[in-house]
């Protein structure tokens, strides 16, 4: 990943998404101005990258995923329950408020389609980056091997500890065990690993997917962190648009 300085705000983008003329993307950092779980801060953001709409949704912690068309409109978005966005249309932002959860993003450049997942792990276990995949071979007409990917920052392996309870639903998963460690009677779940393995086995290219290093627990002056702060924690966000004109 690589840092960006915009209106005095740092942000975050994907190196292997960066270079493509047709995608803007944007991952916010801890901001008091940039809180993202306030109307102020999103507001602020819409400023910063240029006035354009952003789409966000009412995010459940599930699979479900919702399509942006040419005559959606974002206040219609405001209450949907989902947590993941499509859409080919342009000149507008797809926007996944996270502090702990994956931020995640599939580009389809030969389509010019793209998606925003909000993934944790009750998403993770559910496969909605498997359904999002899907929906957008079925839609769009894209190919697995052609979709770009970036895993954002994240709660990272080495502070997600979770009891046998949770484990237990990564350990049933094919590619559960060899994500799975083990500390001191707890275990330690690596979300963006899972993430990553059952994608490429799936047929998506291995080269063309980015994991974020950065875990939001440890990174307290960079990323907000639901676990580390509680409710009382702001948000961050992905977000991304296809470009006019091009």
């Amino acid at each position: 990943m690589k840092e960006k300085k915009v209106a005095g705000y740092s942000f975050f983008q994907f190196e292997n998404l960066s270079s493509f003329p047709t995608l803007e993307h944007f991952i916010t950092t801890r901001h008091p101005l940039l809180d993202l779980r306030k109307e102020e801060g999103r507001e602020r953001l819409k400023r910063v990258v240029g006035k354009r709409d952003i789409f966000t949704v009412n995010q459940v912690h599930g699979a479900q995923w919702v399509v942006v068309e040419e005559n959606s409109s974002p206040s219609s978005f405001s209450e949907v329950r989902a947590d993941a966005l499509l859409t080919q249309r342009k000149g507008v932002y797809l926007g996944v408020k996270v502090a702990d959860c994956l931020p995640v993003i599939f580009f389809d450049p030969e389509k010019e389609a793209l998606a925003l997942l909000h993934a944790g792990w009750r998403g993770i276990i559910q496969g909605v980056h498997l359904q999002v995949a899907q929906a957008m071979r079925n839609l769009f007409s894209s190919s697995y091997h052609q979709i770009i990917v970036g895993i954002g920052p994240g709660i990272g392996k080495c502070c997600f500890s979770v009891g046998g309870e949770v484990a237990k639903f990564f350990e049933e998963k094919e590619r559960g065990e060899q994500n799975i460690g083990r500390k001191e009677g707890e275990f330690l779940i690596n979300l963006k690993g899972f993430l990553f393995d059952e994608l490429v086995d799936q047929g998506f290219d291995p080269h063309k997917i980015e994991v974020a290093p950065h875990c939001t627990f440890c990174e307290k002056d960079l990323f907000y962190s639901h676990r580390r702060e509680g409710e009382k924690t702001g948000r961050f966000m992905l977000l991304a648009s296809l470009k006019e004109g091009r």
